[in-house]
């Protein structure tokens, strides 16, 4: 390693190469002069694009050295010089590697909408680099959110109370139901869908949704499963042979659960079946909802 050696090898060029090819890092102990020689250091980085950050002030300025940098580590935008970490061109080559690069560059780049969307894109999470103006953006955090439902936490207030985005950001998940505006929390067929994601996300809904037998019932029935719950009679066994019989129609919160799990909604009609021709034959307080006999 270069930090054995003695200062006069550590000036030298050839040593200098032969031991950063093999470790980047090994740049620190290099000798002022080679840290701001661009072969030196551009070997280095090629090892491990950390070691830009101790190249010399001149090299850390300059674009062809940073890209190169910036291909082997998208975080080594931060050892970049202010005048590059404000160039659009080699932030969105950081962005595109790790969208959370984007917390190194310059802020005025916060607030460019191509920048932020392409960080978006790849996670939505990096909607907390955004500006407010871009917070606020609702194509931005459509974008964010179909990512990462989480996402949602960084959207400005209006988008927080805007049910295209809240809906969008549940589909991945419930959780984000917290984050979502009072107005919305009070919404049913939000909550549902909260709900359908994850039981827990319930403790943010109104107290009034909490509630609510529909809401219970849906997520108590994402939370148990589609075999175990339609074998519980007391929850389902009725609904379900009421369904068959043609008496009543699916709920839309089981509707929409179901319907976008084809194999169980299939399973679930089986298993309905096999459990009413149990209940006629065997329990007669089941004969007044089993439409079988």
């Amino acid at each position: 390693m270069l930090k054995d050696v003695s200062y006069e090898l550590r000036a030298q060029k050839e040593v200098v190469l032969d031991a950063v090819k093999e470790i980047g890092f090994d740049l620190v102990y290099a000798s002022f002069e080679l840290r701001a020689d661009k072969e030196v250091v551009l070997e280095a980085i090629q090892e491990n694009g950390a070691a830009l950050r101790y190249a010399s002030e001149t090299l850390r300025a300059d674009k062809e050295v940073v890209l190169a940098a910036l291909q082997e580590n998208a975080y080594v935008l931060q050892f970049a010089s202010d005048e590059l970490r404000a160039d659009k061109e080699v932030v969105l080559v950081a962005v595109r590697a790790s969208p959370h690069a984007l917390q190194y560059a310059s802020p005025e780049l916060w607030a460019d909408k191509q920048v932020i969307l392409m960080a978006a894109q790849h996670d939505g999470n990096a909607l907390t680099y955004a500006s407010a103006e871009l917070r606020a953006d609702k194509e931005v955090v459509l974008v964010a959110v179909r990512g990462k439902g989480t996402a949602l936490i960084y959207a400005s207030d209006e988008l927080k109370a805007d049910r295209e985005v809240v809906l969008t950001a549940l589909q991945s998940d419930g959780w984000v139901l917290e984050a979502a505006s009072d107005n919305l929390k009070a919404d049913k067929n939000v909550v549902l869908l909260a709900a359908q994601k994850s039981k827990e996300a319930l403790q943010f809904a109104s107290n009034e949704l909490i509630s609510d037998k529909d809401v219970q019932f849906c997520a108590q029935f994402v939370s148990k499963g589609i075999p175990n719950i339609l074998l519980e009679y007391e929850v389902a066994h009725a609904l379900w042979a009421n369904i068959l019989a043609k008496q009543s129609t699916i709920p839309f919160y089981l509707y929409y659960y179901l319907t976008s799990k084809p194999e169980l909604v299939k399973d679930a009609f089986i298993d309905v079946i096999n459990q009413q021709e149990k209940s006629c034959k065997t329990c007669d307080r089941k004969r007044d909802v089993c439409t079988s006999t």
